[in-house]
């Protein structure tokens, strides 16, 4: 005679094999989850691991992967911050500019290799270099690319100087000859580094170029599209470089810099005032006349999530930062 046993105890069956667990010679490999990519520059970006699960195993190495292909492995490009099962950061270099990559954490033991979630990230493009050899980070916002530091060149492009002007009178006396000028806030030039140059408009509006090859002075059009890419009223929150010391003053504080702009309260020099309003307020120049000797300028300030692009009075002979656009 023949039994015919129901289709339902066999899964049950099936089902109770090895109590439901997976199989006893499975490997145990490590758990762990990747850190956020951060830092990420043109041939540099920053991620790490965290929450380490050894499974029992002494972790022998743990560090980061990442390939132009999803799903990397050790056997591609890795860094090695040795063994343990603690949270750690690793920095992955030698990258290509402007590329796509995939990146996640592993960890390995005598059980094998264990890898965390895949990010995706992509490379900047290359810094600019001026003619003195500056270099300077983009970023790419909307369709267009900026320097992300104020302009601090000597020379023109074409390899003429500017004259450091430091007496204020002298200053005045450029402006009113229309011969180009440059000076560093207060004559110091301690404050190049983070501030950049201030030039007067003789300078910004020069035939030999101030900007690097490829590059030039934002016209007004250009400044408003890229205020375009934020909120209204929300522009200079995200232009503007987080913080306070000692790029803004103690008021900066819900810039969150999401554009990566990176804008710094550079303050400007008026001939019958002097320097003025250094960490409390960004100028920069245009190359765009809005009457007489009144020139449009995108102005941000440490009190205000807004930016502005306008001057009530902006005579030729103010010294104002520079950010150049790409061509």
């Amino acid at each position: 005679m023949k039994y015919l046993i129901p289709f339902s105890l066999i899964l049950f069956i099936l089902g109770c094999d090895n109590g439901g667990d997976a199989p006893a010679n499975m490997p145990m490999v490590p758990e762990i989850e990747t850190t956020e990519i951060d830092s990420i520059s043109y041939n540099e970006a920053l991620s790490g691991g965290k929450n380490i699960d050894d499974k029992g195993f002494l972790i022998n190495e743990k560090g980061v992967c990442w390939d132009t292909v999803p799903s990397p492995t050790v056997n591609g490009e890795r860094t090695n911050e040795g063994p343990g099962a603690s949270t750690f950061e690793s920095k992955l270099i030698g990258l290509k500019p402007e590329t796509q990559y995939f990146a996640r954490a592993y960890a390995s033991s005598d059980q094998g290799v264990g890898y965390g979630n895949t990010l995706v990230f992509t490379t900047t493009k290359e810094p600019v270099v001026d003619i003195d050899g500056n270099t300077y980070p983009v970023v790419t916002i909307g369709a267009q690319t900026w320097m992300t530091k104020n302009l601090r060149t000597t020379r023109f492009a074409n390899g003429d100087p500017i004259d450091n002007v430091i007496p204020g009178d002298d200053w005045k006396k450029y402006g009113q000859a229309m011969n180009p000028a440059r000076c560093a806030y207060e004559n110091n030039s301690n404050n190049v580094s983070n501030f950049g140059m201030l030039y007067n408009y003789y300078a910004i509006s020069s035939h030999k170029g101030l900007c690097p090859e490829g590059w030039h002075i934002p016209s007004k059009l250009e400044f408003e599209e890229l205020l375009s890419n934020y909120p209204t009223r929300e522009e200079g929150k995200a232009l503007k470089i987080e913080g306070t010391a000692p790029y803004w003053d103690f008021n900066n504080v819900s810039a969150t810099n999401s554009s990566g702009f990176s804008a710094v309260g550079s303050g400007f020099r008026l001939s019958d005032i002097g320097f003025f309003a250094l960490t409390e307020e960004g100028a920069h120049w245009s190359n765009t006349v809005k009457s007489g000797d009144n020139v449009y300028a995108l102005i941000l300030t440490s009190q205000s999530d807004s930016a502005i692009i306008d001057f009530s009075r902006l005579s030729n002979d103010l010294g104002l930062a520079v950010r150049c656009v790409e061509d």
